[in-house]
């Protein structure tokens, strides 16, 4: 990479940019990655207002998932700087769409349901059974212990449901959980919201894999050793 500091992309990297983009999904987000950085110098470039703060001296970006920092290199390759374990394929697959994609806008404060996110109706089955159902069924008794775990991702309490809050799960992305007790008639439910401004940081598919994640992630704040859905395959 060049370290000229007047570094200003021109039409070709422009149109490789855009082109990623909005192709995103016919490409390996591993391959898009690689290619628009490939194009572009990350201090400095056209993506500048969706990219995460990007350290030269080390070649790292910097960029808080769930509550926790991770760094990504020049090739794609994801770590945390708080531990020698690998970062899992799909939490890696979800911070490199999010960097190949993101807008860069703002949280807009108006939360949406999966099903108001644009098709999401074709999601929405496996969703209930891969995030809501799970989530609903370990705090539906445990709001103490569901708050415990939202802290734990810097979530902040929200008065929604019985028990809610709004966790920061990726820059300019909050998410909000929510819990409902249940009573003698009707069972425990839960809720995952999504700041309206998520469409356009990344896709509905790509969304519903951070929802299943989000509720997994706050399950393994009170159950350790609770093993996240492998459902991308790896």
């Amino acid at each position: 990479m060049s370290e000229n500091q007047n570094y200003s992309p021109g039409a070709t990297e422009r149109a490789v940019f855009i082109g990623i983009r909005t192709n995103l999904s016919r490409f390996s987000c591993f391959y898009a990655f690689y290619v628009i950085v490939s194009y572009f110098q990350p201090e400095t470039s056209g993506w500048a207002a969706s990219a995460p703060p990007f350290d030269r001296q080390r070649q790292l970006f910097e960029l808080k998932y769930c509550g926790r920092i991770y760094l990504i290199d020049c090739q794609g390759n994801v770590s945390r700087p708080d531990s020698m374990e690998p970062v899992s394929y799909n939490d890696r697959t979800l911070i490199l769409q999010y960097l190949c994609s993101a807008s860069g806008l703002p949280p807009r404060g108006r939360w949406l349901s999966f099903l108001e996110l644009p098709e999401g109706t074709h999601h929405y089955a496996p969703f209930q059974t891969d995030a809501l159902e799970p989530l609903a069924k370990t705090f539906g008794d445990k709001l103490e212990e569901f708050q415990q775990a939202a802290r734990q991702l810097g979530g902040e309490p929200l008065a929604m449901g019985d028990a809610g809050a709004r966790i920061p799960v990726l820059p300019k992305l909050p998410m909000a959980a929510i819990l409902w007790s249940g009573d003698d008639e009707f069972p425990p439910r839960a809720g995952i919201l999504y700041d309206a401004v998520a469409p356009t940081h990344l896709s509905t598919a790509s969304l519903w894999v951070l929802g299943v994640e989000l509720a997994h992630k706050l399950i393994a704040g009170i159950h350790p050793d609770h093993q996240p859905l492998d459902w991308l395959g790896r």
